[in-house]
């Protein structure tokens, strides 16, 4: 009695350890095949133009009627948001933005 169960017990789990590989085996062609462009779905990608960036606080009432700027122009977003951020949390309420251009 308990040989058979044991048996009955293993049975499913290979049949479930099956169903799991095939799943698995899925998921991954999805993957590999999105990993992979091919030619019909290849979209020509944009041509990188190095751009700037420059942060600027818009709340006027706090800056003489005028928009604050934080920063020169910079080449990377991530050094115009680090002013930003530090003005924002000194001056809680002013609105910040960050104007982009293409690097002359």
């Amino acid at each position: 009695m308990h040989k058979s169960f044991a048996f009955a017990c293993l049975f499913v789990l290979l049949i479930g350890a099956f169903i799991g590989c095939k799943a698995t085996d899925k998921t991954e062609e999805a993957t590999n095949s999105s990993l992979q462009p091919n030619a019909a779905n290849a979209a020509p990608e944009p041509e990188k133009t190095p751009r700037q960036y420059m942060a600027v606080c818009l709340t006027k009432e706090e800056h003489e009627g005028y928009e604050y700027i934080l920063t020169k122009w910079l080449d990377t977003k991530y050094n115009a948001q680090i002013y930003g951020r530090e003005h924002a949390r000194k001056k809680k309420g002013h609105n910040v933005v960050y104007n982009e251009r293409v690097k002359p």
